[in-house]
């Protein structure tokens, strides 16, 4: 662990693979980072990132398949001539985010605005599944209830306004603070669990 750094580029080129292990993501910038530097990507199913794809230089595997991820970056680190050829593609892949061709498409956004043709110039290249954008959503809901179940300050937000109550009852790395802290957020998980429930019967009726 490294800790902060603002060159990314020394970790970058001594880099095979880059794994991303996340449930969802909007556009990461460590992945166009990496595959700037000809590093491929292996990555947990989300194809509505872009590039994606082996001829993009990135290795998607099912969610959460664990197993097909270390495949993926066995393969990287042992088949030289694939890797050559991911690498190629991860490089390719970015062309489209150069800084001519991003200032482009700016450009083109704002002759579409003053010309009212955005949704006609700016349509998606594909029909959203909505299969696929109910599961992505269950997934944003999903790791914002565990944002708020690793909250530290549980107590002080629905204890007490200042904490001092909670303090002088549960001192700092007290036993009875770290098994009060646990009872509070299996709390919140059935209180989540049982209000998704809820809304689950009404959407049924």
């Amino acid at each position: 662990m490294h800790g902060f750094t603002q060159d990314t580029h020394l970790f970058l080129a001594r880099a095979a693979v880059l794994i991303m292990p996340s449930r969802i993501e909007g556009q990461p910038l460590v992945r166009l980072e990496a595959a700037a530097q000809g590093v491929p990507n292996v990555v947990f199913s989300m194809p509505y990132l872009e590039p994606t794809g082996e001829e993009s230089g990135c290795i998607q595997v099912g969610k959460e398949d664990v197993d097909g991820m270390a495949e993926a970056v066995v393969r990287l680190l042992t088949d030289r001539d694939y890797w050559l050829r991911m690498s190629d593609n991860a490089v390719r892949a970015v062309i489209p985010f150069s800084e001519e061709n991003i200032l482009a498409e700016w450009e083109r956004l704002f002759r579409a605005i003053l010309a009212n043709r955005v949704e006609e110039e700016f349509r998606p290249r594909k029909a959203v599944d909505e299969k696929f954008l109910e599961e992505t959503m269950q997934e944003v809901r999903i790791a914002l209830r565990q944002r708020r179940l690793n909250d530290k300050s549980f107590f002080y937000r629905y204890l007490h306004p200042d904490g001092r109550i909670v303090s002088t009852l549960l001192p700092k790395g007290t036993r009875r603070r770290r098994a009060a802290a646990y009872v509070g957020h299996w709390l919140q998980q059935k209180a989540w669990e049982f209000r998704e429930y809820r809304t689950k019967q009404r959407a049924g009726k």
